[in-house]
């Protein structure tokens, strides 16, 4: 039997590397009360977003000129703007209801040394070093999950441990790969370009994780937003296997898109079955994980209510229409178009919110929560399929 290295060596990187936050809700659940789990839940969700406004227009900048440059280092251009962003970041963060100083401070410095590790496995990815991701993923896993221990060991964990596990297993990382860093404060050819994928990156997470990151302004109690971000923890399991497709995907769009300019047969043939599988472990694996925590006792059982199976199974839904998502709009960003994207998913996010302030009167408000992400997921896609294929065109 012939194995792909490539997909191999991938597949055990992204695991290692996407691991890491789903120890919190299925390994060490019950070391966290109930309310400070909510509160790791809203401040996880706001770390996505601030994470992606950086990340996201760095690693589509270095994988859109990797296969046309000479310069093979790690760019981290606008580095003004970031400084910027990252101040945003800790302002935004201390009007956020629940936190603190002290959190939003250590959420703050999270989503810096995240920046560097995605940067640096985009990298190693890119530059086919797939081993190397796999064994520096895998050693950032132990790292932090011995951080965790040592905390947790005697003690209940709190939010402000668990994000300094996160900041030293992503520190030390960065110590090996310095010098490939190349850092320039402003680029007259890529500002606006910038600008316009950070927005991108913010919105993007904005509204894959707009129930946890919101629901604190809609007077949901921490308790409430718990039960919802378990269960949708639980529903995106397999986002592993989403993000390893992803990952190894990433390449062979971007190298067709420079030599056709749209995705090749051959690319759409192996996605598409690519996707059918993943579509149907999506539907399934979460419920079946679900009974499997709950038969060996990990199950956080404060936080499953009487309608929780039907809450998995309705983000499990919605996650798997959103899957489709992530492998139409590359050829978006190839063509320096993701305004369009932007503002697709500024009216999913909208209408959400809009949403929400109904009341429902055959819907309890936690799994009304559920269904109105299954709603904006359909007409993201709907609306992202019209705007693919106008590209072909």
């Amino acid at each position: 039997m012939i194995i792909n290295r490539t997909l191999f060596y991938t597949t055990i990187g992204v695991i290692f590397e996407k691991i890491s936050p789903l120890l919190i809700s299925f390994i060490f659940i019950n070391k966290i009360a109930d309310e400070e789990y909510g509160l790791w839940i809203i401040c996880f969700q706001f770390f996505l977003i601030f994470n992606s406004s950086i990340a996201t227009p760095l690693t589509l900048n270095f994988n859109k000129n990797f296969f046309t440059s000479t310069n093979k280092k790690i760019n981290i251009s606008e580095a003004r703007l970031i400084i910027l962003i990252i101040l945003l970041s800790f302002t935004v963060l201390l009007l956020v209801p629940n936190t603190s100083l002290p959190i939003a401070f250590l959420v703050t410095a999270m989503i810096c040394c995240s920046v560097f590790s995605l940067l640096i496995f985009n990298y190693l990815r890119y530059s086919e070093q797939n081993l190397k991701y796999a064994l520096y993923s895998g050693l950032r896993f132990f790292l932090f999950l011995f951080c965790l221990f040592f905390f947790g060991f005697d003690n209940q964990l709190e939010v402000k441990e668990i994000l300094l596990s996160f900041i030293i297993s992503n520190s030390l990382l960065f110590i090996g790969f310095v010098k490939k860093f190349k850092i320039t404060f402003k680029s007259k050819d890529f500002k606006n370009e910038f600008l316009k994928l950070s927005f991108y990156g913010v919105i993007t997470f904005f509204l894959s994780g707009i129930d946890r990151a919101t629901l604190g302004f809609y007077d949901y109690d921490l308790v409430s937003i718990a039960t919802i971000g378990y269960a949708a923890t639980i529903a995106n399991v397999p986002s592993i296997l989403t993000e390893t497709l992803k990952k190894y995907l990433s390449p062979l769009f971007f190298k067709d898109f420079t030599l056709k300019g749209f995705f090749s047969d051959k690319t759409i043939k192996s996605t598409t079955v690519f996707f059918i599988g993943l579509t149907i472990i999506q539907l399934i694996f979460p419920i079946v994980f679900f009974l499997i925590l709950k038969e060996t006792g990990f199950v956080k059982n404060s936080l499953v209510t009487s309608d929780f199976i039907s809450l998995i199974v309705v983000f499990s839904l919605s996650m798997a229409i959103y899957n489709s998502y992530h492998f139409l709009n590359p050829i978006i960003f190839y063509n320096n178009k993701s305004e369009k994207l932007i503002f697709i998913l500024g009216l999913c996010s909208t209408m959400f919110l809009l949403l929400l302030k109904i009341p429902f009167e055959f819907l309890n408000p936690i799994l009304k929560v559920a269904f109105l992400k299954l709603i904006t997921s359909i007409l993201l896609i709907i609306f992202t399929f019209k705007m693919v294929f106008n590209e072909r065109k």
